[in-house]
């Protein structure tokens, strides 16, 4: 099992002002509306590592799942992992 087999929606999402910029995207109804989002929220995304390139709508729900996975793995992989070393470091 890998980062590729989390299936997060945005009920994860325990912060309403990030949940409430997904729900805007994944409810956009066409690519200019989508566009003008992300131009508003480009640190964001930017800061998420986001780089799914938007050419359509559709394009928007990977961009949702890739920003998932970043908010509920990649960007607590630090803290977890240090919990992991002193956890070993205390048994070894």
């Amino acid at each position: 099992m890998g980062i590729d087999d989390l299936h997060a929606t945005l009920e994860d999402i325990d912060d309403h002002e990030i949940k409430g910029i997904l729900f805007n995207v994944r409810n956009s109804k066409s690519l200019d509306e989508l566009l003008t989002i992300l131009e508003k929220q480009t640190l964001v995304f930017h800061l998420a590592g986001c780089k799914t390139v938007i050419k359509e709508l559709d394009d928007k729900e990977k961009l949702v799942e890739d920003f998932l996975k970043w908010y509920i793995i990649k960007r607590n992989a630090f803290g977890i992992e240090r919990k992991f070393v002193a956890a070993r470091t205390i048994t070894a």
